[in-house]
């Protein structure tokens, strides 16, 4: 019997999806980027790998919840997980090359707003995970780096030396460091953060190759 392939073109790459139930109310995704289209039979080989041999019938290509009832949390897209790397080893194993990352998400099944918040409030870890609100085509999480805005430099006083300890060297490449204001401050200074729940760091602003102290 033949597998439909759920897969999406993201550029040159493609970006496939494999389902399978866990529960009543959680199923997970299978997330599979590949530098290329898989054949049948590349794609066949992983989704046998996937599939629970004992339920069949609980593993397949399309979403077993309404994605409009649903909750999809995964890891940061910006970061592979030890299991990626671990999935992706099995392909090449398996001789299949094109893959470059496999991440699952859980998709919570929500059937009012209070059992969205709840699963808001107790299945995301913030540090290492996101919520995907429509899914995912892409692990292209689309974050580039911008330079440092002088509004988020400010002299670091010595009541805030003393209480945060030894100030942090942070290296900056050379072209950064000559896009910070003309007027750099000589000493540590504090580098507001873009969060509002996160602490400011106290930061030396050096040119060079500083490193961490």
């Amino acid at each position: 019997m033949k597998t439909k392939v759920n897969n999406e073109r993201t550029g040159k790459e493609m970006f496939y999806k494999i389902y399978r139930k866990l529960a009543e109310a959680l199923e997970v995704c299978f997330n599979i980027n590949a530098i290329e289209a898989l054949t049948e039979k590349e794609f066949g080989m992983v989704f046998r790998r996937i599939r629970q041999t004992f339920e069949p019938n609980l593993t397949r290509t399309e979403p077993f919840f309404d994605s409009n009832q649903v909750v999809e949390v995964g890891p940061r897209m910006a970061f592979d997980t030890p299991a990626s790397s671990e999935a992706v080893a099995i392909c090449r194993a398996m001789g299949i090359t094109k893959i470059t990352r496999i991440e699952p998400s859980n998709r919570y099944l929500c059937q009012n707003d209070a059992e969205r918040q709840h699963i808001l409030a107790t299945k995301v870890d913030r540090m290492t995970q996101d919520v995907y609100p429509k899914g995912i085509n892409t692990f292209d999480s689309g974050v580039m780096p911008v330079p440092v805005p002088s509004g988020l430099l400010r002299p670091l006083l010595a009541s805030e030396s003393t209480a945060r300890g030894p100030p942090l060297t942070v290296t900056l490449p050379a072209k950064l460091f000559a896009e910070l204001p003309s007027a750099k401050p000589p000493g540590p200074v504090l580098v507001s953060p873009s969060a509002p729940d996160m602490e400011p760091e106290s930061v030396s602003i050096v040119p060079g190759l500083s490193i961490w102290t």
